[in-house]
C-alpha cells in the first residue's frame, strides 16, 4: 500500500478501506472498493450519481494515517489475502528470531582452504579417470622416459 493510493472512508463506522493488491497494479480502485462496501452493506448505492458522498469520502492513505482512522484492507482475491497474511506471519517470525542487531545468520563465503581442497579433489578425480582409460592402475604415470 502506497501513501498516494486512494481508499474510501466509511462515515458510519469511521473506518478507512483500501484495496490490497500485493505487487500487482490494479486500476479503478475506488469503484472496486465501493462495490465491495455496497455488497457488505456498509454504504448505500445511490442511483442518482456514481459517486454519492452521503455516507463515504474518498481519501488517500496518507490522509487516513494523519487522521488516525482505523484501516482495513479489501483484498482483490483470496490468493492475495493468503499471500499477504503469510508475509506478515513470516515477518513476525523473523522479528522474533533476530532480536539483536547483526544476529541474522548469513551463509559465509568459502575460504581459500576449501577451494584448494576442492581443486585437489578435482585433480585426483581427473587423474583416476586418465589411469582407468590407459589401463594403468598402479598410480604411476603412463609416460616413459
Amino acid at each position: 500500500m502506497r501513501d498516494d493510493s486512494l481508499g474510501i472512508l466509511c462515515k458510519q463506522n469511521k473506518t478507512f478501506y483500501y484495496l490490497e493488491t500485493g505487487t500487482n497494479y490494479v486500476g479503478n480502485t475506488i469503484d472496486r472498493i465501493r462495490k465491495t462496501l455496497v455488497t457488505r452493506g456498509l454504504i448505500h448505492f445511490n442511483q442518482r450519481g456514481i459517486m454519492s458522498t452521503d455516507d463515504f469520502t474518498v481519501l488517500t492513505v496518507r490522509d487516513a494515517k494523519v487522521n488516525d482512522y482505523t484501516m482495513e484492507p479489501v483484498y482483490i482475491s483470496a490468493h492475495i489475502k493468503n499471500l499477504m497474511e503469510t508475509k506478515t506471519d513470516e515477518g513476525e517470525q523473523a522479528e522474533a528470531k533476530s532480536s539483536h542487531w547483526g544476529s541474522s545468520k548469513t551463509p559465509k563465503a568459502k575460504t581459500t582452504k576449501t577451494k584448494a581442497k576442492a581443486k585437489t579433489k578435482t585433480v585426483k578425480a581427473k587423474k583416476e579417470v586418465t589411469e582407468e582409460a590407459t589401463g594403468n592402475t598402479s598410480g604411476e604415470s603412463s609416460s616413459t622416459a
